[in-house]
């Protein structure tokens, strides 16, 4: 049978294209060549999410429709439990490792950064706390800095501050970026399916900044009053709304209406209505663009939107099921819809009846996942405390985390040891140090982030295979060491005994 390093790179490069996007950078970590043909491969990142919230880190990538790897990361007890799942929200089905104590949000960020630093991503969504939102983004710039994303758009909650926008200028290739959004959802009780959206646009060192707002039902009263209130107060250089075909259908293809120094530009089709209000010295721009859009319903419209949108928008009324404690894109309580304080119990339920429904038709994967985490021993689970629900002693005794550096930051960390559980846990492989800076890095005060990746470093071993490899090595530099002297000094040995001899003979003689 012929062997992986055998294969031509051109028949590796269709290998690599079927493999999912762990067992890429697992391949990618193997040899220099692997390295070159990975990274030569295309790979589509439609979406990716970090997140943090009292003390827990979540890092989530999207492959694909249904396709995900999802960490998440506690305070757990005197350690941190890393969660991992692919593909499913199941608790039961998660995988764990327990490591010694860290700072969560430095390791969310760090595991990051190791994984998508160098790909090309459509979309990176950050949910952070508002009450400590801009330390935070002081923080991660630092942590960062200099690397810098590749991402086309920067999403962040509905509430996030007007911080988050400088905040994208320092961690992103400023020419790969396209569009900064805010995302907020309002639920109601009659239904999980988004069909309105508004839009506020605003412009930010030349890229469109949108605010959007996502609704499960429409009120023409209502939101004609806050498309008004929206255009009057937030001066947008365009308010938008979109709504999905079957509520309010147009008989007229396009309208144009002017009042007083605006104008809205109303257009419609199968897919739905949509209309745009600006003022009348900005329609010349945004004529050219807005008249050349087949469908402007967006993802709300399921023949035009792209599948991964579709899909990826309208399950954010799930995550009241799906993730309880990563919902705060949902704007339960607000009074943007009047009176919605009463249907938070009812979202939950309508949610968590749809997952139900989801999972029925979900084909069980039986295989194992792509790479990384092993099934934990019994005698390693009863060492790990119970991680649903648990809060570290800090968090309960300061109501939650605060925006300074807390106590077991990466820095200050011995981080080979660090290094060693992220391998164990499948995140980062085969990262090894430089001899100049190895002690350096173990003591505080120093960078965490000066860190050399071997592009041909072997498999990673545990403690006892590295000490008989080690072993091993000496024995036989060894034995290389005295077949060389032999070798060399027998030649010599010989020569001078044969001179000695003959030189004893003449003398006799």
């Amino acid at each position: 049978m012929v062997s992986w390093s055998q294969i031509p790179p051109e028949i590796k490069r269709h290998v690599v294209q079927k493999l999912d996007f762990m067992s890429r950078i697992s391949l990618k970590n193997t040899s220099h060549l692997d390295r070159q043909i990975v990274e030569s491969t295309k790979l589509y990142i439609p979406r990716a999410r970090f997140g943090y919230k009292d003390g827990k880190s979540l890092v989530v990538i999207y492959t694909g429709i249904e396709k995900f790897l999802r960490l998440e990361m506690e305070k757990c007890g005197n350690g941190v439990v890393i969660q991992k799942s692919e593909n499913s929200y199941d608790h039961s089905k998660f995988a764990r490792k327990f490591m010694p104590s860290i700072d969560t949000f430095s390791l969310g960020l760090f595991v990051l950064k190791s994984l998508l630093i160098d790909i090309n991503i459509e979309v990176i969504e950050w949910d952070l706390p508002e009450e400590s939102e801009e330390g935070m983004v002081e923080r991660i710039v630092k942590f960062l800095s200099p690397a810098r994303f590749q991402v086309k758009e920067m999403a962040c909650l509905w509430n996030s501050t007007e911080s988050f926008q400088s905040f994208c200028f320092q961690i992103v290739v400023w020419e790969h970026l396209k569009s900064i959004r805010r995302i907020g959802v309002f639920p109601t009780s009659g239904s999980l399916q988004p069909i309105f959206i508004h839009e506020d646009e605003s412009e930010f060192n030349g890229r469109p900044c949108y605010k959007t707002s996502i609704t499960m039902s429409y009120l023409a009263e209502l939101f004609g009053m806050a498309f008004d209130f929206s255009f009057h107060h937030q001066n947008p250089i365009c308010a938008n709304y979109r709504l999905k075909n079957g509520t309010t259908p147009e008989k007229e293809k396009f309208q144009r209406k002017e009042e007083d120094d605006t104008v809205t530009r109303c257009y419609a089709s199968e897919c739905g209505t949509w209309e745009h209000k600006m003022l009348k010295e900005n329609e010349d721009r945004l004529k050219q663009r807005l008249d050349s859009q087949k469908c402007g319903t967006s993802w709300l419209c399921e023949n035009h939107a792209d599948p991964f949108d579709y899909w990826y928008h309208h399950n954010f009324p799930l995550r009241l099921a799906q993730e309880p404690d990563w919902n705060a894109v949902i704007c339960i309580g607000s009074d943007f819809l009047l009176g919605l304080d009463d249907l938070f119990d009812p979202m939950i339920k309508a949610a968590e009846e749809a997952e139900e429904k989801r999972l029925e038709n979900v084909i069980l994967d039986t295989s194992t996942s792509s790479w990384g985490f092993r099934r934990l021993d019994e005698g390693e689970v009863q060492r790990i405390p119970h991680v649903m629900g648990h809060k570290s002693d800090d968090v309960k005794k300061t109501g939650g985390s605060k925006a300074g550096k807390p106590k077991g930051d990466l820095n200050g960390l011995n981080m080979r040891d660090i290094m060693k559980c992220l391998e164990e846990v499948g995140i980062v492989e085969d990262i090894q140090w430089n001899s100049e800076d190895s002690e350096e890095n173990s003591g505080d005060g120093e960078d965490p982030d000066v860190l050399k990746v071997s592009k041909d470093s072997e498999d990673s071993k545990n403690p006892e295979e590295f000490i008989a490899y080690s072993e091993s090595s000496k024995q036989s530099l060894l034995q290389k060491f005295k077949l060389f002297s032999f070798i060399f000094l027998t030649p010599i040995v010989v020569s001078f005994v044969f001179y000695f001899v003959s030189q004893l003979i003449s003398f006799c003689l």
